[in-house]
């Protein structure tokens, strides 16, 4: 071990000398657009240096240093070389350096896609809404962010554990994260690649100029046609990931000497059936920016884009089901429909956003910047409903071997490893039910004038619903006051309204559908009122494209004002900064439940939270190369409305004590710039303490249910209700380190190596309540406690290895190779399991005890990947081929995650009646891009 230590101070303390030093600055801006350049690494022979946000530089010398030789490279820019004579004085100024942008380049927009594989389920998800996209967006210099964000993204990498909420996503300066569970979505603006490159990211507790930000930093996006590179470009690339084909265009003027800009970019990717069987994909992107230079003072931005989509989803699956069809990628959404696939989740959204941008320089230094948006449209999923009829789904669990009886298990299991329709929907038995469906009914009064005859259907296609209109306006002020502070500060105010319900989506053959509750119908046969969705249209009659079932509004409002103040000396940086927010949000009912008239109908009462954070840093400088940092916060942040309601479908009842969740986090590490090397080490501990989560499922009981189909009598059972599952007093810690560096070794060649080891567990025993929607009275709302104090957070690798080699032609080719190693994967448990009464007269030191209460771990995993781009030029014409090809070795068992169900079964304590289900990661896939510019 102390050898171990004795390395480390090798590798990363640096010597310090004393001698006199002498201090060049500069700033680094782009030829053509006279924006900074981010990033831009400046070398001598003895001494580096990389650009700030602003473009600028400071690297330190010897005193009686009387010439060097500077070069400066970025990304897609030219090299810039210079000979600098040093005089007799402290600091050497160089003024502004332009760097031209390379022709020969690819852009880090098209890098970004071939190493990055998602699954459906990473992508905007109705149901669920869980998408990573701290790591998607992170586009850095720093070898570490850009390597969890593009070769472990694939395997659900979460940087330090923490959920995308603690990420802030900006565009323009306006909020991207959604009010409702403050995840941000980069299908908002997926298919956008070539504008949405311009990415300021700042990652962890740091100083940030144009926001508070989270403890995972934030990323601005800017949209300016202004800023965009200058060019005329068609690419076409074809995969075997979510979608098959990607065709993609853009044209951006640069600013004119009339001080007009303009950029326009639009996209289509699409696939018939994507790597998951029986998927889908079908989305278009297109964008629109104006720029209107008035002055050196002035300019005015109006952007536009949308990214309208559909895709069939791939869902979880339990391993039975993948055991029997021969594959880990097995999907219960789809089944046959006249001999074709057809996806019973099927996702869309169109969420158009309008965005006016204004841009002050007053004075010779500080900045002011006003934006406003508007972003509206549609959001949803379609899911199967069915009533009075046997569930249609092809893996509920008492069609599987495992839930027949033991006679006919064999028989089962036969018939589902050889028939593939036998083990998916069954389209043409649904349609069948419907055809022989003909029913009279009227309304809960028995009103003769509202008798209706026809076929009323059993089972339907539903549309799950969650639109949204929302309201923005940010402005943020940034003034460097004099040599050694700069100050920053915003304001932001957001307005939101999300529209939740359902649309009959199709009628599967049938002719009208009836608003009323299937289950409350069976619990309570002699109360009609009670069966009623909307008391205020009893019995409605519905058809295609009608609202039915829950209808309510989520009304958020946002307040937000920060600000920061940066102190820069010759050997140290400081920073302060300071947030507070107001939070307000209540429900609206848009329909009178039977079941809760009191509750389900026009405004809640309004829930409000103030909030506030504190952050601060220290970096001390070595020298120009090597940097020691340390950062603190401390925040509170209002519970999100998704976590906020017992049952918001049906009724405004709160979680009891609703609070505000509290953040503490410290980071601190040392950095390396040098010539040929850069390396970080990172340690990282953070707590989060009184949070809360609402979880639903359905809670199945056995009913006999009989029917005619085809002149044939059939009996089954059916599912009691739509239960939800409220935690409250849930606390975590986030601890571990990461290490990286990037060398190299020679010209054009260089090695990467990456490693992320953590520790995310929970620390408290939450209390829970059950709640079933159909019927209060069937789960008694007691509290319970959730015994899951030191169980690990499920989801993500906690422990991540990449080693990389990268080689770079002279003739604008290169190529990439990285070995990478995940582990300690654990599935989400269900916190039912980890009760009292689940375990109730076991004994501890048994088998069956440790099955129910143990916490399930994925296998660790190994892949590897390729990417490789080669370029060429015709006079103006550039010519690029990007090929990327992941997990080479085709490793098909590496779980990215998982969930136990939950149901439980507490007749007989015994957890495999509802088992786990899995997500794997995607066997070997590919990504190839040929794409020209002029």
């Amino acid at each position: 071990m102390n050898k171990f230590y004795s390395l480390l101070l090798l590798l990363f303390l640096p010597i310090l000398a004393n001698a006199q030093l002498l201090l060049v600055e500069g700033q680094v801006l782009d030829a053509e657009t006279n924006q900074p350049i981010v990033g831009a690494l400046v070398s001598t022979t003895i001494a580096t240096a990389v650009t700030d946000a602003a473009g600028s530089f400071e690297m330190e010398l010897a005193a009686d240093v009387t010439k060097i030789d500077l070069v400066i490279t970025a990304d897609a820019y030219l090299p810039y070389s210079m000979e600098v004579t040093i005089t007799n004085s402290d600091v050497k100024s160089l003024g502004v350096i332009s760097l031209s942008a390379d022709p020969n380049a690819v852009s880090s927009g098209n890098q970004q896609i071939p190493t990055l594989v998602l699954s459906s389920e990473d992508l905007e998800d109705s149901d669920n809404r869980n998408e990573d996209i701290s790591g998607i967006l992170a586009s850095s210099r720093d070898v570490f962010i850009s390597t969890s964000s593009y070769t472990f993204g694939a395997l659900r990498f979460r940087v330090r554990g923490y959920d995308s909420e603690n990420t802030t996503i900006l565009m323009n300066g306006i909020p991207m994260n959604e009010l409702e569970n403050g995840r941000p979505y980069w299908s908002t603006w997926g298919g956008l690649n070539d504008v949405t490159r311009n990415q300021e990211t700042d990652f962890g507790l740091g100083a940030i100029e144009y926001t508070f930000g989270g403890i995972g930093g934030a990323t601005n996006i800017d949209t300016r046609a202004s800023n965009q590179r200058k060019q005329f470009s068609v690419s076409y690339a074809i995969s075997n990931r979510t979608y098959r084909n990607r065709l993609m265009a853009t044209y951006s003027t640069g600013l004119k000497p009339s001080g007009w800009a303009f950029s326009f970019s639009g996209s289509r990717r699409w696939a018939q059936e994507g790597y998951a069987p029986g998927t889908f994909y079908d989305a278009w992107s297109y964008f629109a920016s104006v720029d209107k230079k008035f002055n050196d003072n002035h300019s005015l931005n109006f952007t536009a884009f949308g990214t309208p989509n559909k895709r069939g989803k791939d869902g979880a699956a339990v391993q039975e089901l993948n055991d029997l069809a021969g594959t880990n990628y097995y999907n219960p959404y789809w089944g046959f429909q006249n001999g074709e696939k057809r996806n019973s989740r099927v996702g869309h959204s169109h969420q158009p956003v309008l965005m006016l941008r204004h841009d002050w320089n007053i004075g010779e230094k500080a900045t002011l910047t006003n934006t406003v948006s508007y972003q509206f449209g549609s959001n949803g999923g379609t899911a199967l409903d069915w009533y009075g009829a046997r569930d249609p789904r092809p893996d509920y669990y008492r069609y599987l071997p495992s839930g027949t009886e033991p006679e006919f298990a064999d028989e089962v299991a036969n018939i589902l490893a050889n028939d593939e329709a036998a083990r998916q929907i069954d389209w043409d038995y649904m349609y069948n039910v419907n055809y022989n469906s003909l029913e009279t009914v009227y309304d809960v009064d028995g009103i003769s004038g509202n008798i209706v005859t026809g076929l009323r259907s059993k089972y339907i296609v539903e549309d799950r619903r969650y639109d949204s209109k929302e309201l923005n306006w940010s402005s943020i002020y940034s003034n460097p006051i004099g040599d050694h502070l700069t100050l920053n500060a915003g304001l932001s105010y957001q307005v939101y309204e999300g529209d939740n319900y359902k649309l009959v989506d199709d009628l599967l053959g049938g002719e009208f559908y009836m608003d009323i509750n299937r289950f409350v119908q069976r619990d309570f046969p002699d109360d009609p009122a009670k069966w009623q969705n909307d008391l205020n249209n009893p019995n409605r009659i519905l058809y295609e494209g009608d609202r039915f079932g829950y209808d309510y509004a989520s009304h958020i409002r946002k307040g937000n004002a920060w600000a920061q103040g940066v102190f820069n000396f010759r050997f140290l940086d400081v920073f302060l900064a300071g947030e507070v927010s107001q939070t307000t949000f209540w429900r609206e009912g848009k329909v009178q439940n039977g079941l809760y008239p009191e509750s389900s109908f026009g405004n809640s009462e309004k829930q409000e939270f103030l909030n506030y954070g504190v952050k601060g840093g220290v970096t001390y400088k070595i020298n120009s190369r090597n940097f020691l940092y340390v950062n603190g916060g401390y925040l509170t942040r209002a519970p999100y409305f998704r976590n906020s309601y017992l049952s918001p479908r049906v009724r405004d009842e709160v979680v009891d004590g609703l609070t505000s969740t509290k953040i503490q986090s410290v980071e601190g590490g040392y950095i390396l710039r040098g010539a040929t090397i850069r390396a970080r080490a990172t340690a990282y501990w953070t707590v989060f303490q009184d949070a809360s989560e609402v979880m639903s499922f359905f809670n199945d009981e056995e009913l006999t249910i009989t029917q005619i189909v085809n002149n044939v009598e059939e009996s089954f059972g059916v599912t009691a209700g739509f239960v939800n599952y409220a935690l409250t007093d849930i606390d975590s810690k986030h601890q571990g380190v990461e290490l990286a560096f990037d060398w190299t070794v020679a010209a054009g060649l260089s090695l990467r190596g990456v490693a992320a080891v953590g520790r995310y567990q929970y620390t408290s025993r939450p209390t829970s309540v059950i709640i079933n929607e159909s019927d209060p009275g069937l789960f008694d709302p007691v509290k319970k406690t959730v015994y899951q104090q030191n169980f690990f957070i499920p989801g993500t690798p906690q422990s991540a290895y990449s080693a990389g080699i990268r080689y770079e032609g002279k003739g604008y080719w290169s190529v990439n190779l990285n070995a990478n190693y995940f582990d300690d994967i654990y599935i989400d448990f269900n916190p039912n399991r980890r009760t009292e009464e689940a375990v109730a007269s076991l004994s501890p030191e048994s088998p069956q005890f440790a099955s129910i209460i143990d916490q399930e771990r994925g296998d660790a995993g190994f892949t590897a990947d390729f990417f490789g781009t080669k370029s060429f030029r015709f006079n103006d014409i550039g010519l690029y081929l990007t090929v990327g090809v992941n997990n080479i070795f085709n490793n098909q068992t590496i779980k990215t995650g998982g969930y136990e169900q939950l149901r439980f079964d507490f007749a007989n304590q015994d957890p495999t009646t509802y088992p786990a289900r899995y997500y794997y990661y995607y066997g070997r896939n590919y990504f190839i891009s040929l794409s020209f510019r002029l």
